[in-house]
C-alpha cells in the first residue's frame, strides 16, 4: 500500500527518519506510520521535516479509507496536489505546508467532510481557492482562516 514512497515520492536515502522502510516488515512498523491496533489499516502518515523529495503520488488518495493524518510539513515536495487526496473521506487532517507544491488547490478536496485542519502555506500554489474548498468547516494553522502564499508575496482567501 505505500511501497510507492521510497522510490516515487521522495529520495529515501536522505530521510531523516527511515527505520523499517524497505524491509519484510508490516508497513505499519515503518517510521512516520502508524495503524489502526491489530490491523494493517493505516491511521497516519507523520513524515514531517524528513527530508523528503520528489513529488505526491496520486495513489496517495486510494485503498487508505480510515487514513485520518497526513503530515510531511517541511519538506521539499515538488508538483502538485493530487487530486486523488479528496478520496480520503477519513481525513481529519491534511499538512503539506513549507513544500515546494505548484499549481491549483483541487477542486476534490471539498470533498473532505471530516477534514477539521489544514496547512498549505509556504508553497508555490496558483490560481483560486476552490469555491467547493473554502465551504469545509475547517480550522487553519495560520490564525483561523484560510490563506495561501504564492511564493511571491501574493495571498489568497477564500471569497
Amino acid at each position: 500500500m505505500l511501497a510507492w514512497l521510497p522510490g516515487q515520492a521522495t529520495n529515501y536515502k536522505t530521510w531523516k527518519s527511515k527505520d523499517n522502510w524497505l524491509s519484510d516488515k508490516s508497513y505499519c512498523t515503518w517510521s512516520g506510520i502508524s495503524c489502526f491496533e491489530n490491523t494493517t489499516d493505516v491511521l497516519t502518515i507523520y513524515l514531517y521535516d524528513n527530508n523528503l523529495t520528489g513529488t505526491l503520488p496520486d495513489a496517495l488518495g486510494y485503498n487508505m479509507t480510515k487514513l485520518t493524518w497526513i503530515d510531511v510539513l517541511s519538506n521539499k515536495i515538488q508538483g502538485t496536489i493530487p487530486a486523488s487526496l479528496g478520496e480520503l473521506s477519513s481525513l481529519l487532517t491534511l499538512s503539506l505546508g513549507d513544500n515546494e507544491l505548484t499549481g491549483a488547490i483541487p477542486k476534490t478536496l471539498g470533498k473532505l467532510t471530516s477534514l477539521e485542519s489544514i496547512d498549505l502555506l509556504k508553497n508555490n500554489l496558483s490560481g483560486l481557492i476552490p469555491s467547493e474548498f473554502c465551504d469545509l468547516p475547517v480550522s487553519f494553522f495560520d490564525g483561523g482562516y484560510c490563506v495561501l502564499n504564492d511564493g511571491e508575496g501574493n495571498q489568497f482567501k477564500c471569497p
